[in-house]
């Protein structure tokens, strides 16, 4: 079991949380969701231990922990390290066939360098899983994994007799795996039990509970407003009223016609002040208004190509380091595919993305062009930004219009104002990736090509960008092992698998 009482943690000038009180049981399986900069790794690593808490405590009765870090955060001295462990390496070897994983890797420096993305996941994973922990907290543990990766992640967690706790994105994954979902919102944490789908429904139908609530309570509240101003405009004419008493009547005519009506007023703005208790009492135990994200908006235009045929692959065949990726592989790309390339890590689509691109040039066969295309490329590498500059600076590098329209767009995908004087090098991975897609959004093209565009955005961006991508009339190429993302951006797909590729429709 792991509770935390009354957590507070504070970055700079922002809180991130405020007196969080949260237990998770033995066997539970827990995803965290919230934007980026709520705080999800931070109250991650909160748990682990590796990060202090402002006020508050953890206390934690698991006898071993397994934290997987997101994996942009190691370094290639930790594989390193790790591969001198006899432990881990014995484990390794019997876990390679489980984790997907047929290439030979030996533990040398070179080998290790040109590790990819999930072949790191999976190295790190093994290493973890080779000590046997009783809980396992995974920080965005599909970013790099192939959809085999995935399955096989998702079956090694369901078979996994532990507690669960990860941080995720992913709503395949998360329907696949968790029964619970915590949400960091505005500084606070509020539980749901079910799977993600499970957890959208509950939160908009207790969102649209708390709307009528307020919307009634609001009602009541002008409408007692209403009765406490009568009451007083009646109270005041009628104190008017009885100091205007007077005329031929004798005195004591003339003090009991005051009596009455001083009475009447004083009862009148007794009423009046009755009512305000009322609602001052009634008041405290109003519903405030419920917190709304920041809504994402931004626009996504292609000039048209002119023409039907915008790509056209004939026997093409590429061969990297001795190795066939694929051979003999023909298709084409039309106007209006929106097409996900699919297979597992290493098969070859970001090679053939940079074909398409003109970047690699060392293949047999051909690639055709439309002589009017301009491609536009988004890569998954979020550290190849200038870390040293500030986001206003790489704003203000293409002129006046360039600026306002790359500061608004940041706005429009929830990124505050006060980010704007920051260094690239203190923005989170989410943050970084908004940056390139803007850049991406206001470049000139009429083909976008998306290399893995969902790592490190959060469910409200990847939400947007899955909206305007499928509203998108341009031509499209889709790398993504966001299988809900993917199913519901693109109407074509293009398989990668035995040194193939082939060419299906799906919408």
């Amino acid at each position: 079991m792991l509770e935390l009482k009354n957590i507070e943690k504070q970055y700079a000038d922002k809180l991130l949380f405020s007196n969080i009180n949260l237990t998770i049981y033995d066997g539970e399986r827990v995803g965290i969701v919230g934007n980026n900069g709520a705080g999800k790794s931070t109250l991650m690593k909160i748990m682990v231990g590796t990060e202090k808490t402002d006020k508050g405590n953890v206390y934690t009765h698991s006898s071993s922990i397994g934290y997987l870090r997101q994996i942009s955060d190691y370094t290639e001295q930790d594989f390193y390290t790790i591969s001198q462990n006899p432990v881990f390496v014995k484990e390794f070897l019997e876990l390679k066939k489980k984790l997907n994983i047929t290439d030979d890797i030996e533990f040398t420096p070179d080998r290790l360098k040109a590790l990819s993305g999930g072949e790191k996941t999976k190295l790190m994973l093994a290493h973890i899983l080779s000590f046997n922990p009783d809980t396992l907290l995974l920080d965005e543990p599909t970013n790099h994994l192939d959809s085999l990766g995935v399955e096989w992640l998702i079956n090694t967690l369901n078979d996994f007799q532990g507690t669960i706790i990860i941080v995720s994105h992913d709503r395949y994954f998360f329907n696949s795996v968790v029964n619970r979902i915590v949400e960091i919102e505005n500084g606070k944490v509020s539980d749901f039990y079910g799977d993600y789908d499970e957890y959208a429904r509950q939160k908009k139908a207790k969102k649209d509970r708390q709307k009528k609530i307020y919307s009634e309570q609001t009602s009541l509240e002008k409408k007692i407003d209403r009765q406490i101003k009568d009451l007083k405009t009646w109270a005041n004419k009628a104190e008017k009223d009885s100091r205007r008493q007077g005329g031929m009547m004798s005195d004591s005519r003339i003090k009991g016609a005051q009596t009455r009506a001083q009475v009447s007023a004083g009862k009148l703005a007794k009423m009046a002040q009755a009512k305000a208790s009322r609602l001052e009492h009634a008041k405290q135990d109003f519903v405030d208004l419920p917190y709304e994200e920041g809504k994402v908006y931004y626009k996504l235009k292609s000039d048209k190509i002119g023409s039907k045929v915008l790509i056209k692959v004939e026997n093409l065949t590429k061969k990297f380091d001795g190795n066939v990726l694929f051979e003999n592989v023909s298709f084409a790309i039309e106007a209006g595919d929106k097409v996900a390339l699919i297979g597992k890590n290493g098969c070859g689509k970001t090679t053939l993305l940079r074909m398409i691109l003109e970047k690699d040039t060392d293949y047999e066969g051909t690639i055709w062009l439309a002589q009017s295309l301009r491609p536009t490329y988004l890569t998954q590498d979020v550290l190849d930004l200038d870390e040293n500059m500030t986001v206003m600076e790489l704003a203000s590098g293409k002129g006046a219009e360039y600026k306002t329209k790359f500061l608004t767009n940041l706005a429009n995908m929830n990124m505050s104002k006060q980010v704007f004087g920051r260094k690239i090098s203190t923005l989170s991975l989410g943050e970084r990736m908004r940056i390139k897609m803007n850049e991406v959004i206001l470049s000139d093209f009429n083909l976008l090509i998306l290399d893995e565009p969902t790592n490190h955005l959060d469910l409200n961006n990847k939400i947007f960008l899955e909206k305007i991508l499928s509203e998108f009339q341009g031509a499209l190429i889709l790398v993504s092992h966001d299988r809900a993302f993917r199913e519901n951006v693109c109407n074509t797909e293009l398989i990668f698998e035995n040194k193939t590729v082939k060419k299906l429709f799906n919408k």
